[in-house]
């Protein structure tokens, strides 16, 4: 349970100047440093423990992830959101939808509540993003979207590495059509370093495969997209912890909010496309 005395550190992963959202609980961590040359002046994923130097292949996601576990040894609770996208913790705002800010005025108006995180965390053990519906398998979505080679990877790399999750991967991800998206979290210290402890050695058997077979996983950012297909199967098994899913907010000058009800619609057209494979 999370109480008032434990400090929780949500950290949003960065590599320019997007609409930032900064207090005193989401802090801002820079990417690839080493790499740009560019000082953005926020805590950098190239100090301490890191793996700063693969962020080019592996994307954002994973070098910060990797960093949260091994350098942050102060939190209680930590969290980890991408680029423009954060929780939505805003009890009155809407939860049927993506939210989306066009400017820093925008997302100002919005409240990052602590209070209401810590509300949530004290009735679950893990926040994740909002489940997502597809039109076809998740498999299918992806192989149409990237390259289908990828999760023929992942399948043989959690065959080799944690065969026990092999059903799961064929249920949600080759049959399934709805996840989680996004890789975003926010738990317990403890509950993140057994994942990231899972996770890990996943990724490196991927990289591995990468390095040996020059395949479609040499391409930029490909292991990132993996990781946030990857991510919710930890979660899938370990039925003993309780799940809050909740909205994002996206800071993005080219998109429109939807209603509620289109939302619905469209998740309504969606399921029927699936069950009906239209």
């Amino acid at each position: 349970m999370l109480y008032m005395s434990n400090k929780l550190s949500i950290y949003a992963s960065t590599h320019c100047h997007p609409v930032m959202l900064q207090n005193d609980f989401i802090i801002p961590l820079q990417l690839r440093k080493n790499i740009t040359g560019i000082d953005l002046g926020y805590l950098s994923d190239d100090t301490g423990d890191n793996i700063s130097d693969r962020g080019i292949s592996y994307g954002g996601g994973l070098p910060s992830l990797y960093w949260i576990w091994k350098n942050d040894i102060e939190s209680d609770y930590v969290g980890f959101c991408q680029y423009r996208r954060y929780f939505l913790l805003d009890e009155k705002h809407n939860y049927f939808q993506i939210e989306y800010v066009t400017n820093e005025d925008g997302l100002k108006k919005i409240k990052f509540e602590d209070k209401y995180i810590r509300g949530i965390l004290e009735k679950y053990d893990v926040v994740l993003s909002k489940k997502r519906r597809f039109t076809k398998s998740v498999w299918n979505t992806y192989a149409r979207m990237h390259d289908q080679r990828d999760f023929v990877a992942l399948e043989l790399a959690i065959e080799q590495v944690c065969p026990e999750y092999s059903n799961i991967f064929n249920i949600h991800i080759k049959k399934g059509n709805i996840l989680p998206q996004f890789g975003m979290i926010v738990t317990s210290k403890e509950i993140f370093d057994n994942f990231c402890e899972w996770i890990f050695p996943i990724i490196y058997k991927l990289d591995l495969m990468k390095d040996a077979n020059k395949n479609s996983l040499s391409e930029p950012r490909r292991i990132d997209y993996i990781f946030e297909h990857l991510m919710p199967l930890y979660f899938i098994k370990h039925k003993e912890l309780k799940i809050k899913h909740l909205p994002i907010i996206v800071a993005d000058p080219t998109k429109k909010a939807v209603s509620n009800f289109r939302y619905l619609c469209s998740q309504l057209k969606t399921e029927l496309r699936f069950l009906f494979n239209i």
